[in-house]
């Protein structure tokens, strides 16, 4: 009986830790007049989105490293990983992608943004890779 509700605790766990793994990232600026906006889907497929800023306030983008610990408990490592990031007037960092291994594919998509926001090709759409 006790097995029981250990297997029915573990699975409620997994079913419920599904809706806090988002499965795919994307940016989405539809009109240089509209929010740029940050969209995700869970592992169920729900979606969700968060608007961060106008097109015409955007100066540039930036990457930042930062630290993430990694592993189980008896073998946890440190692990440098970078975040894409807009920067308005204000030099304000609006976050748009993080979880990058390399500084170079950040920096290469934050580019192909910018060329899509500079050039006014909308609807401008990236996923992080």
């Amino acid at each position: 009986m006790q097995k029981k509700y250990e297997i029915i605790i573990v699975i409620l766990i997994f079913f419920i830790a599904g809706f806090f793994i988002n499965s795919t990232n994307s940016l989405e600026c539809k009109t240089k007049y509209s929010y740029c906006k940050v969209l995700s889907t869970n592992l169920y497929n729900i979606p969700s989105s968060k608007s961060i800023i106008f097109p015409n306030d955007i100066l540039g983008t930036s990457v930042s490293e930062y630290k993430e610990r990694r592993g189980s408990r008896g073998h946890r490592r440190t692990v440098t990983l970078y975040r894409l990031e807009f920067l308005d007037k204000s030099s304000t960092p609006h976050m748009i992608f993080k979880g990058y291994s390399n500084s170079m594919s950040a920096e290469k998509r934050g580019q192909e943004i910018m060329e899509c926001i500079r050039t006014e090709k909308y609807p401008c759409k990236f996923n992080m890779y």
